[in-house]
């Protein structure tokens, strides 16, 4: 029978052979949390095409090389959270066309390029909590994203630029805690299917 999970969580493992998932078409569902990584190559998921699950949450990666995801067309759930991420670039998550839930809470990430998430088509959960976003740009989110749940809680955001949400018409629940933003902020939140909006905590 074929391998179809890995389970490599609490090893104290900071580093992989690029080769070291080699052969593994099978895998579905990949545990790499609570290690010591601190990069990923973009070789290093070469022949992962049938992963469902990625969880590599609480580690020390601070860098994820262009296109690493890219051979990965069946993932749709992917967990980056307490990492020491600074910026997603818009080919770190390009391809991933059936991404539904993508975890990138409690990093470092100030810098966001525009349209990183334009190819995540299936999108319906994005989580940014605890980073340090200081303004949601207008480029940030592209129009037609079908995200339904984004949370932006703790991300020391003081300014929301006028059309930052504009498109996200299936957005139905966002949190905007324990931010800076004034009240002229909240009147640019033009978001026709909104039903949850939590604004706990800000000036």
């Amino acid at each position: 029978p074929s391998l179809v999970s890995i389970q490599l969580d609490s090893n104290k493992i900071s580093s992989f052979h690029d080769k070291s998932f080699a052969g593994q078409t099978s895998v579905e569902i990949l545990f790499l949390g609570h290690n010591r990584i601190r990069k990923l190559t973009r070789f290093l998921f070469l022949d992962l095409l049938m992963i469902q699950r990625i969880y590599l949450t609480n580690n020390s990666i601070y860098e994820i090389e262009d296109r690493t995801f890219e051979p990965m067309q069946a993932l749709k759930f992917l967990d980056l959270s307490k990492n020491y991420l600074s910026q997603i670039t818009n080919k770190t998550f390009s391809e991933l066309h059936d991404l539904e839930e993508l975890n990138l809470s409690d990093n470092n990430i100030s810098q966001i390029e525009p349209m990183s998430f334009k190819t995540l088509k299936k999108m319906r959960t994005l989580d940014l909590a605890n980073n340090k976003l200081l303004v949601l740009k207008n480029d940030m989110f592209q129009e037609r994203l079908p995200i339904r749940v984004l949370n932006l809680k703790n991300c020391h955001i003081a300014k929301i630029e006028s059309g930052a949400f504009q498109g996200l018409n299936n957005l139905n629940d966002l949190h905007l805690g324990n931010n800076n933003l004034k009240f002229e902020d909240l009147t640019r939140l033009d978001i026709p299917g909104l039903r949850v909006l939590k604004l706990s905590k800000n000036n």
